[in-house]
């Protein structure tokens, strides 16, 4: 895919265009407004975290030090209960006064309710953190108005561009790009059954009924992730900031989402051209 610039006015603007398409090599020259893309990409790929990238600096200093107390609890309650244990086995010393053991064993219990009590509170306030970016994703809101900046440049737009550019990089293994969908995949598949000695007409006759199909032909992206995970978005044709199809999760635990329906178990393959090579065996 390219990033294609064909300057300014309604019908202009900039696309991705298959490359070969623009080289003249018979490669389809349907291209996807590059802000439609842009706006699904960040709207549904929320691995990027993007909501991350936009907070301002208190709120990332506040996240932080919400991290650093939680994470100095749990290893105070952990130190708290190695003590406690201590303090058991004591009991066992006949030489020494069981009043003064039982004592400590209270303060220390003391200790430990006291810290539960402030760790759940602080888990509480980094669940509302995680609220607020799942508020972010929801609402859209935000991310309208990155959008709406990114038409406007400024030093501050590009700093947040440059990070968003680094994370991409740093998750993202691949990024496949489908302005037709999987006809490509169907005319190849079709293509190479009819080129063999004894074609399968019947499988023939099947793809090709497949090919005007809405599901065919309707434009997706996949996301692989350097974790292993992936991405399918389906985004809406009228709309880049709703979506018809997600499909997210890894090669052996897969859900399939749609607006309006319960997650759904996706069994079979994530990807169209894994759908369509069954078809050559």
């Amino acid at each position: 895919m390219r990033f294609e610039n064909k300057g300014q006015g309604p019908k202009r603007g900039t696309f991705l265009v298959c490359e070969r398409a623009q080289r003249g090599l018979g490669c389809f020259s349907t291209r996807w407004r590059y802000e439609d893309f842009e706006a699904s990409f960040l709207t549904f790929v929320r691995e990027l975290n993007l909501a991350s990238i936009v907070q301002t600096e208190n709120q990332v200093q506040r996240q932080t030090l919400i991290d650093d107390e939680i994470a100095g609890m749990r290893g105070r309650i952990i130190a708290s209960e190695a003590e406690r244990e201590r303090a058991f086995s004591l009991l066992k010393n006949a030489d020494l006064a069981a009043s003064f053991i039982v004592g400590k064993l209270e303060a220390i219990e003391k200790e430990i309710t006291a810290l539960k009590e402030r760790l759940a509170a602080k888990e509480r306030e980094r669940s509302q953190l995680s609220a607020e970016i799942d508020q972010f994703y929801e609402s859209k809101d935000q991310i309208k108005s990155l959008l709406a900046e990114f038409k406007r440049p400024n030093s501050d737009l590009y700093r947040v561009r440059a990070q968003i550019s680094s994370r991409l990089k740093s998750v993202i293994s691949q990024l496949f790009i489908a302005p037709v969908g999987g006809v490509p995949f169907l005319l190849d598949t079709i293509d190479m059954l009819k080129t063999k000695r004894k074609p399968n007409q019947s499988k023939v006759a099947e793809l090709e009924r497949m090919l005007p199909m809405e599901r065919t032909t309707a434009r997706y992206f996949t996301v692989r992730f350097k974790d292993g995970s992936l991405r399918i978005v389906v985004p809406n044709r009228d709309d880049p900031l709703q979506f018809d199809i997600q499909i997210a999760g890894t090669d052996d635990d897969m859900q399939r989402f749609e607006p309006g329906k319960t997650a759904t178990k996706f069994a079979g393959d994530p990807s169209f051209s894994k759908l369509v090579n069954r078809a050559l065996n």
